[in-house]
């Protein structure tokens, strides 16, 4: 490139103008530009390149030190204060409008009709603890989309006492799940969380609303019930 550039700079310099050394010095001042701008532009990439092979080289280690942050969604239920990821979290609605489908475990508190699509509702104090929420004015239904392996995602309505609010945390501020003395199953942490004034548990949604799982309680109770009759 360099080279080409001072052969047009020899032939401009035998050209024949009427102001030939002003256009000649114009030309040469363009060319000694050029060729500084070219020059700083190869030593950038260079630099650039290094700096992203070196980056690469310690891409584990960059990874692992920026902490992330997450926002999660806080309710209530069973008189403890629980979280779920708030990108699970499809939208809340008012309770009520629940068909109950005879045959179920009590954690199954029937379906709704969501703008034209029938939603399974899981009572989240029944899934934890075996007893139904107390209804009240702030109970509600948290509509959720768990992956589901058969068909992707699948919509649950998740009964709850109350929502609370919208939280960002810094993964440096979360901490392992107890391995004993939970009031519920361990597996069904994520993940705990210590604020200004409560104890935060964080939910594992692929345990504690496994379709799988809930699909086969809900035919060994429908298989109970056969048997008795």
């Amino acid at each position: 490139m360099k080279c080409s550039l001072l052969t047009v700079a020899a032939k401009i310099k035998q050209v024949d103008h009427p102001d030939s050394q002003i256009y000649q010095l114009v030309i040469f001042k363009f060319l000694r530009f050029f060729l500084a701008y070219l020059s700083n532009a190869i030593i950038i990439v260079l630099v650039n390149t290094g700096g992203a092979m070196q980056q690469q080289s310690n891409g584990m280690q960059i990874i692992s030190a920026i902490p992330s942050i997450k926002q999660y969604l806080t309710f209530n239920t069973g008189g403890e204060c629980y979280a779920l990821g708030i990108l699970l979290v499809k939208e809340i609605i008012e309770f009520g409008g629940i068909t109950k489908i005879p045959l179920m475990p009590n954690f199954v508190r029937g379906v709704i009709n969501l703008r034209g699509s029938v939603v399974p509702v899981i009572d989240l104090s029944a899934r934890l603890y075996g007893k139904c929420v107390d209804e009240g004015k702030r109970t509600c239904i948290v509509i959720v989309e768990i992956p589901d392996n058969a068909e992707g995602l699948t919509e649950l309505g998740v009964v709850v006492d109350g929502v609370n609010e919208v939280l960002e945390l810094n993964s440096a501020d979360l901490t392992a799940p107890p391995q004993f003395g939970s009031k519920i199953r361990t597996d069904f942490i994520e993940a705990m969380a210590r604020l200004s004034n409560r104890l935060l548990m964080i939910l594992a949604p692929e345990k504690v609303l496994s379709v799988e799982e809930m699909a086969t309680l809900v035919a060994a109770t429908e298989h109970a019930s056969a048997k008795e009759h």
